[in-house]
């Protein structure tokens, strides 16, 4: 059942910046997954490496996310998906 977006199913709206942005590999995680739309953010801009600006100790590379920047603006996809399904 968690294959398909479902109505009766309770759904959540989940937004990606960087990674997930292609359904076919959101779709590897998550099969539930279909596109809701697309979003702009003000004021913010994507940066990397965790909250001290470091990367992560565990797999040595940056992580992505977004930090308030007067001016700038960050491009998203917003997946909908089953509750359901949501740690597939």
């Amino acid at each position: 059942m968690g294959t398909q977006l479902m109505p009766s199913m309770p759904q959540v709206l989940v937004l990606c910046i960087y990674n997930n942005l292609l359904k076919e590999q959101l779709q590897l995680k998550n099969m539930s997954a279909t596109l809701h739309c697309m979003a702009r953010l003000k004021d913010y801009k994507l940066v990397f490496g965790n909250y001290k600006g470091l990367a992560s100790e565990v797999w040595h590379g940056s992580v992505a996310t977004i930090e308030h920047s007067p001016g700038d603006e960050v491009w998203a996809v917003v997946w909908r998906m089953n509750m359901e399904s949501i740690d597939e």
